[in-house]
């Protein structure tokens, strides 16, 4: 029986980036540049907001097909990512369970289709289910208790109501 050493860590060691001095700095103004920029970003859409009258009123109405493109984007740009994560996932089971095969397998030919039937079936995917919808008559209220077009508050707003 061989016994392990049982003394108890009490403090851990960090090395952070592999790299050297010069590209840690550039590292460091790049990141230091980029949370500027969102700050500065921030600080002029709260400062629109606030001078621009419009911006700040009740209340807030967008059109029948503004909503439906709002709607059709939000689900198309999401589904993209779930494809894009799908071949991620992919593309490490690929690296970690055939490693010899990865090179003929994942060639840049065949990424390259990957990443183009992602951008196409992310968008494809919800033309049918947004037409559809759109061709539903709402009667009666108009009002969305939401803060963006998505798939329930819409349906509630049909005519007889489709969503819960």
């Amino acid at each position: 029986m061989e016994l392990a050493n049982g003394t108890a860590a009490q403090e851990f060691i960090l090395l952070g980036f592999g790299i050297n001095q010069q590209k840690r700095f550039l590292l460091l103004v790049f990141l230091i540049v980029l949370y500027v920029l969102t700050l500065v970003e921030n600080s002029t859409i709260i400062t629109l907001v606030f001078l621009d009258t419009h911006l700040s009123q009740l209340p807030m109405v967008v059109s029948f097909h503004a909503c439906f493109l709002q709607f059709y984007l939000l689900f198309s740009l999401g589904t993209t990512e779930f494809f894009f994560l799908s071949a991620m996932a992919l593309d490490r089971y690929l690296a970690i369970c055939h490693p010899l095969h990865y090179r003929t397998i994942m060639s840049p030919h065949s990424c390259y289709i990957l990443v183009t039937a992602c951008w196409i079936l992310g968008f494809l995917g919800y033309i049918i289910p947004v037409v559809l919808i759109s061709k539903l008559s709402f009667c009666g209220p108009n009002i969305i208790d939401h803060f963006l077009c998505d798939l329930i508050p819409l349906l509630s707003l049909a005519c007889p109501p489709l969503g819960n």
